[in-house]
């Protein structure tokens, strides 16, 4: 059965408070909570040089705040079966890329003729490196497209930033991957969450995915029911690169966009961004759904 007949016997809900959507609705956020999304308030949640973190993440970027019905719905995407709620949260965060990279592209110098962060006469956060998009372009999505016409409070949207989407975006990082569950975790949930959106952004940006290049050890603690003292040292322990795949996947000098749902301390983005450059990676980006 086609996509567009499922639609219309089985429309999307929103995910943020379950209203039935239209047949051909793209984003699965109804017009009564457009104006209750919690955007996180700036772009990045920390950029290079602004935070100590030795081997971790480089950078990180979060798409809303981790309240009101961004909460509910990330907690019904990852507790109650709601794997189509990923598209929607993969799409608002694909926004929030699109506008960082247009933003840093703008800070870089003209997107049209970027130049690497260090380098004489360029400008941005330290270290940040930039490189044209290469030559594959995405397909149109208009799940993703549609979030970026949501308004965020007080911020130009991506498609008023110069070299917004993938021209900006293809310069920040090369390959996608997800934080990984347990494989205890996955049996029991059916999915992994943070690959569903991972996926999604792969996908809309043209990059590949990497599912594979990082597993949690079995005798690792959840995150979630750790207090926030005892979360850095948990992570750190709880995951481990494959050198096989990371091989297979050419990490080599590569940059990672590093997804995941929601980050609280982010010590676990920091566990895996180390265990990534330990594998091979030049830089890692975290990139979630939500931030604390």
């Amino acid at each position: 059965m086609s996509g567009a007949i499922m639609s219309f016997l089985f429309p999307p809900k929103c995910v943020f408070c379950g209203r039935p959507m239209g047949a051909g609705a793209e984003l699965a956020v109804c017009g009564g909570c457009e104006g209750r999304i919690p955007f996180s308030g700036g772009v990045w949640l920390f950029e290079s040089g602004a935070r100590g973190n030795p081997g971790g993440c480089d950078e990180a970027i979060g798409a809303l705040a981790y309240k009101g019905v961004a909460r509910s719905a990330l907690s019904r995407y990852k507790f109650a079966q709601r794997p189509e709620y990923g598209r929607t949260f993969a799409a608002l965060l694909c926004a929030k890329i699109s506008r960082a990279a247009a933003e840093r592209a703008a800070a870089l110098g003209e997107a049209g003729n970027p130049r690497a962060a260090g380098a004489p006469g360029a400008s941005g956060a330290p270290g940040m490196a930039w490189a044209p998009a290469g030559p594959r372009a995405p397909s149109s999505h208009g799940w993703a497209d549609g979030a970026a016409a949501l308004g965020e409070a007080g911020a130009a949207r991506p498609a008023d930033l110069p070299g917004a989407r993938f021209d900006a975006a293809g310069g920040l990082f090369d390959i996608v991957a997800c934080v990984p569950l347990s494989r205890a975790r996955a049996r029991e949930r059916g999915y992994n969450q943070a690959e569903v959106m991972a996926r999604h952004v792969a996908e809309y940006f043209g990059r590949p995915f990497a599912g594979r290049l990082l597993r949690r050890r079995p005798e690792a603690l959840r995150q979630s029911g750790l207090q926030r003292r005892e979360r850095l040292p948990n992570a750190r322990s709880a995951f481990a690169a494959d050198m096989a795949e990371a091989e297979k996947a050419g990490l080599g000098g590569k940059r990672v966009l590093l997804v995941d749902d929601i980050a609280t301390t982010l010590s676990t983005l920091h566990a895996c961004a180390r265990e990534l450059k330990a594998a091979g990676a030049a830089r890692v980006i975290g990139a979630v759904a939500a931030s604390r």
